[in-house]
């Protein structure tokens, strides 16, 4: 057998189609059956395979995907089957699942159409680089210099859907390559046979393809581009979905705004505005409480000051300190340091669940010899963690557990050796 013919073209041909059966084959652990002809559309193309089910020998099998080897034979892939089969030669009945190619001809077609609208909007360098086609979504990649800004974007969605409801007639049909019209677009710099088919859509949508499509635009419903990212150099990739996908993909979203607009209290068009509201509430909060912290932490800073140990010019600051997360832990050394320079400032409190130290040595204190990036070093090593610096700054964290006091306690800063 050298290839299998493929008459899924056909919608006559997609439900109770009798075909002679070949040939049974295991494949790592899988079965496969090929028939001489065959309704189901095999992988290709960027286009997923059909499912379905077959029935032969008194028994049905579940077809779950197609693929095509290289020989040009359909390769149905059985989702579970007795072993031991015997097929070669009996007639089998091949049913194609209706409802889950219609969806996957919807995302071809929508294919077509999102890259009739990006070459539309962006400009005729726009060039196929890769696709995929599923029941649920596509996904299309293309060549482009740059980001797709937002106002494109909506308007790509918009004239794409706009031609979907002239609900256009999709027509194809076979030609020699080298006679097709030249509006015909042609992809990958691939290798055409001496016959290709054209997909034509409204006279608009020009394609080489040799996949499965709707009979007419309006089938597709509607067209939703869900992302738009780069996925390398010079190429852009959109993700979309059509039919009964967009309509999931825009309720979800619908019921997202109607519970933002319950839960604010506003109507969905104010929602906008409410959350800018909230936001500047919550900023002016910020600030407010970051005055009254930091007044604490000045409150703070004096109670550590006056129980600072003392050689000469020299003070150190070694305590554990209530709550303060790391940067509230930082910004409090750096006070305290400033108001006693020359001094060795080793703060440490728990936060979250975690420790966090902070060691800050005036110049003078460095000059002297002490050196923060060792002392934090020691305490987070017996703690468990890590940190460490340079001489007149470092910070370090470990997990909570085991007791701080006693660990900074440990940690000799000898002044009087200054």
């Amino acid at each position: 057998m050298d290839s299998t013919e493929f008459v899924g073209f056909d919608p006559d041909n997609l439900r109770n189609f009798s075909t002679k059966c070949i040939d049974c084959i295991s494949l790592n652990g899988e079965n496969y059956l090929l028939f001489e002809q065959s309704p189901f559309y095999a992988e290709m193309g960027g286009q997923i395979g059909d499912s379905g089910s077959v029935f032969v020998k008194e028994q049905t099998l579940l077809v779950n995907n197609v693929i095509k080897d290289q020989s040009g034979r359909f390769l149905h892939h059985l989702k579970s089957a007795p072993g031991n089969l015997s097929l070669q030669g009996q007639t089998a009945v091949l049913n194609v699942d209706l409802d889950r190619r219609k969806a996957i001809q919807r995302h071809h077609s929508a294919t077509h159409i999102l890259h009739w609208a990006l070459r539309n909007v962006l400009g005729d360098h726009i060039r196929q680089a890769g696709s995929s086609v599923e029941p649920d979504r596509l996904r299309f990649d293309f060549s482009h210099f740059e980001g797709i800004q937002p106002d494109q974007l909506a308007e790509i969605e918009r004239i794409s859907n706009e031609k979907i409801l002239l609900n256009d007639s999709l027509e194809s049909y076979e030609v020699p390559f080298s006679e097709k019209p030249k509006e015909v677009i042609a992809f990958f710099d691939e290798k055409y046979g001496e016959v290709v088919r054209v997909v034509n859509l409204g006279g608009w949508s020009q394609e080489l393809c040799g996949g499965t499509h709707v009979s007419s635009a309006g089938e597709i419903g509607s067209l939703r581009i869900i992302n738009e990212s780069a996925i390398s150099a010079g190429t852009r990739r959109i993700e979309a979905v059509s039919g009964f996908s967009a309509y999931e993909w825009t309720d979800q979203r619908v019921s997202i705004v109607q519970n933002l607009s319950r839960q604010l209290s506003c109507q969905p068009h104010e929602i906008t505005d409410r959350i800018s509201q909230i936001q500047a509430k919550g900023k002016e909060q910020d600030k407010k409480l970051r005055s009254i912290e930091q007044k604490g932490q000045a409150g703070l800073a004096d109670q550590l000051i006056e129980k600072a140990e003392k050689a000469g010019k020299l003070r150190l600051i070694k305590s554990v300190v209530p709550e303060l997360s790391p940067n509230d832990l930082r910004a409090l050394a750096a006070q305290i340091n400033k108001r006693t320079a020359p001094s060795v400032v080793l703060l440490a409190s728990k936060s979250l669940g975690k420790f966090g130290m902070v060691c800050i040595c005036s110049q003078e204190a460095v000059e002297l010899g002490f050196q923060a990036g060792k002392y934090i070093g020691e305490l987070a090593s017996s703690l468990g963690g890590k940190g460490g610096g340079k001489p007149d700054f470092a910070m370090g964290g470990a997990p909570a557990g085991k007791n701080l006091n006693d660990a900074l306690s440990r940690i000799t800063i000898n002044l009087s050796a200054g």
